[in-house]
């Protein structure tokens, strides 16, 4: 009964502490953010931080181990905060700790219906007026609707999570999606594309449906046969873009023609990369809108970690992705391997790696390493209980 108890206040104070948070999150991206203020959205979310500390001091079974680690997490995160100006190395730690002993599938469906209830009041809000809803000239010469957000780019990313977030919960309910609701998230996904013709995670979208149908309905291909290479998926991708941006060259057709179809990011990313740099923990620099040397907004999740965190946070967040990969891949975990691995490609081009309102299967980062520890520990015991056995004969 105690043990239950405990179980029962651990979840208690996580899911207040993260639905506020992911409140935040979302609301931050809408233009509601702008209605009620920065100052106001700062208070929810320091309020939300303070929930989280409350959690972690609260609920996690602390040992010399876990406060040391613990430690150098949050204090890794702090002095990024003051070296370059970036908190959101912190603010990935104090949910990752807070969320380490709670079950990942419940997770996924709190952060679905938070993510589609304030998505449904966001959109409708922009239609019947009560908030802007921006237009935006995209690269075809068309307007495009952000719907209530504060750019075009937020609502994609949104319904690809959804799509990802109700895939996982069907798998690990041991269930199948039916084709109706497959063909039902494609037709959703395609006229989000159509309004706001954000190409992206519009294609990791239907790369997703896609693998869905060929891996887990359909059993066609079997992961752990490519496992080697799909657990580098982060490194690879790294190091992909950093030596396009890093050898990127205007006169060479090819750099134009791969920068033309990424809508200029690589230009862009050579310049600012060229002009700030990076170093251990992380450089300051402001990534704003504008116009021509005047933009200096990085696209790529691995430029933005790589500059604004530093790379020694870059390593540590690379490790930790492939054991992540490989634990998934080993437990069979199809939907969660699937979404990791086009997440770490869409990031070459978008900013969505480490952003837990659009990709909150971050969060089981810490807990799949340390069960994976347990397991082949387990492992080991039994090796060594029989081969004691064995001698003993």
């Amino acid at each position: 009964m105690i043990n239950d108890w405990k179980i029962k206040k651990s979840d208690f104070f996580f899911f207040i502490a993260y639905i506020v948070f992911l409140f935040y999150k979302i609301i931050n991206t809408s233009t509601y953010g702008e209605i009620i203020g920065e100052s106001i959205m700062e208070k929810i979310k320091f309020f939300s931080w303070f929930l989280l500390i409350v959690k972690i001091l609260l609920c996690n079974k602390i040992n010399i181990k876990l406060i040391v680690g613990y430690a150098f997490l949050i204090g890794l995160g702090i002095v990024i905060r003051i070296n370059s100006g970036s908190s959101e190395i912190l603010e990935l730690m104090l949910v990752i700790l807070a969320a380490n002993d709670i079950e990942f599938k419940n997770i996924a469906k709190v952060t679905l219906a938070e993510t589609i209830i304030l998505c449904a009041i966001i959109i409708i809000s922009s239609l019947i007026g009560i908030i802007p809803n921006y237009l935006f000239l995209r690269s075809n010469g068309q307007y495009a609707m952000a719907l209530g957000f504060s750019y075009v780019s937020k609502l994609s990313n949104y319904i690809l999570a959804i799509i990802f977030l109700s895939l996982y919960i069907s798998e690990s309910e041991k269930k199948l999606v039916s084709n109706i609701k497959l063909l039902l998230y494609f037709v959703i996904s395609t006229v989000v594309f159509i309004i706001t013709y954000v190409r992206n995670p519009y294609i990791i979208s239907l790369m997703l449906l896609f693998a869905y149908v060929l891996i887990v309905k359909y059993k066609k291909i079997n992961l752990k046969k490519y496992k080697r290479i799909l657990s580098c998926m982060f490194i690879i991708c790294f190091f992909i873009i950093f030596l396009l941006i890093n050898n990127f060259d205007a006169e060479n057709s090819i750099y134009n023609t791969i920068d033309k179809l990424l809508n200029s990011r690589l230009s862009t990313m050579n310049r600012v990369y060229n002009t700030y740099g990076a170093s251990e923990f992380g450089v300051k620099f402001k990534m704003v809108n504008g116009i021509n040397e005047n933009y200096t907004y990085v696209d790529s999740g691995y430029i933005s970690l790589l500059m604004r965190d530093g790379y020694i946070i870059l390593i540590l967040i690379g490790i930790s992705y492939t054991c992540l990969l490989r634990y998934n891949i080993d437990n069979d975990n199809k939907v969660l391997t699937i979404w990791l691995l086009l997440i770490a490609i869409e990031s070459i081009a978008d900013d969505a790696l480490l952003q837990i309102n659009f990709n909150c299967a971050i969060l089981t980062l810490f807990g799949s390493i340390k069960t994976n520890m347990i397991k082949n520990k387990k492992k080991e015991e039994k090796i060594n209980e029989s081969s004691s056995s064995y001698c003993n004969i």
